[in-house]
This record gives C-alpha cells, structure tokens and sequence, in this order.
C-alpha cells in the first residue's frame, strides 16, 4: 500500500468512525513502512496478515512467516491486526476431484494461520471492526470458501481460544469476495462455473511508443 494513501485512510477513519477499511500485509519490512508513515496516536489500520502458497502472487508462503508478520504488525501502535487474508484462485484452475482437494487443503492452511494469530494473542481489538476478519474468494471456488471457512470458527462463531466471553471474544465474518467474472477473465468463469460477466466495457485501442 502507498504510505501516503494510508495517511489518507487513517485520517478517514479518524473523521468518520463508520469508515471501514482493511489493508493486507505479508512482509515485515512492508510493516514497518506501514507503521512509521502512520500516526500512532491516530486509530489504528485494521490489517490483515495475508496467507499465499508456494508458486502463489503474494502472501505469507509459510507458518513461520505468517507469525512473523502478525508479530510485527502487532508490535506497531499504528496497525491493528484483526485477522487473514488469502487468495484461492492461483491454487488451481479447474473442478476435478484432485483440484478441489487441493483447494480445500489451502483454505484450511488459512483457517489454521487464523487460529494460529488468536492464540497468540496477536488479534487487536482497538480496531473498531467489532470483529475479526477472514477474507478469501474472488475465484471459481467460493463454494468451497462458504464450507471451508464460513463457520467452525468456535463457540457463537468464535475464533477458538477467543470465545464471546473474553475481553477479546468477537466472531468471525467470512468476507467472501466477488472475482474478475464481474468484467474480465469471464470466458473461464462461464466454462468452469457457469458465470456471466455483469457489465462489458469498450474502449478506443490506444498506442504507445513512437510511429
């Protein structure tokens, strides 16, 4: 994230107590940028440590490294960590068999980093989110985002270790994103899961370089 569009979100969050937003982090040194260009007597930037796998675009790839992150995070006075965040679509590309197991398996690498953050007391609840966070989707798999990740989460929905009659009990939401079938990539949506595009842009072809 670009440290001046932070500043930008936290003076936000400081004018309108309803304003929501959640960054992703999954880099330490990503961290430290994020907390030194904040104001650590503002509110604090909700982030969530964001979980990858190997040959993945972006996140956490091991246990280790996600603990990692969330242990920097919690240690800046200008983030709060209120939960994961993973991205299933660049695990796989079909609906076989082997390739929803593989996809399985993954989200429970996140339902398991979650858990992982909350027993270590890594979750902030100076964030005003009222909940804790776990965010996946975007993908021809959100079905199997919804039973994977949708519940399980404890007692009323708790993340285990946190349950609603602690000082830090909230429940978990799943936040199951929409994907690239609203306006692009709608071919493989529509040939593997029966999607239709929501809207269809066009635009002049534009030119770049030299005639």
């Amino acid at each position: 994230m670009h440290t001046g569009f932070a500043r930008w979100i936290q003076r936000e969050m400081a004018a309108d107590p309803e304003f929501g937003f959640s960054a992703y982090v999954d880099g330490i040194e990503g961290v430290r940028l994020l907390g030194a260009a904040l104001d650590r007597h503002g509110p604090p930037l909700p982030v969530l440590v964001e979980v990858g796998h190997a040959g993945g675009r972006t996140g956490c790839r091991t246990r280790a490294q996600v603990l990692a992150v969330a242990r920097a995070a919690a240690a800046e006075p200008a983030l709060a960590v209120v939960g994961v965040a993973a991205y299933e679509g660049s695990v796989s590309h079909a609906r076989t068999p082997e390739a929803l197991a593989e996809v399985s398996g993954f989200l429970r690498t996140v339902r398991a980093a979650m858990s992982r953050i909350a027993d270590e007391g890594l979750l902030d609840t100076r964030a005003g989110t009222g909940e804790w966070l776990v965010s996946c989707g975007g993908s021809i798999y959100y079905d199997i985002v919804a039973r994977e990740l949708a519940h399980g989460w404890g007692g009323n929905g708790a993340v285990p270790g946190l349950t609603p009659d602690t000082p830090n009990g909230r429940p978990v939401r799943l936040l199951l994103r929409s994907g690239a079938y609203s306006s692009h990539d709608d071919g493989l949506y529509a040939r593997l899961a029966g999607k239709r595009p929501a809207h269809r842009g066009w635009r002049p072809p534009s030119r770049c370089g030299p005639r």
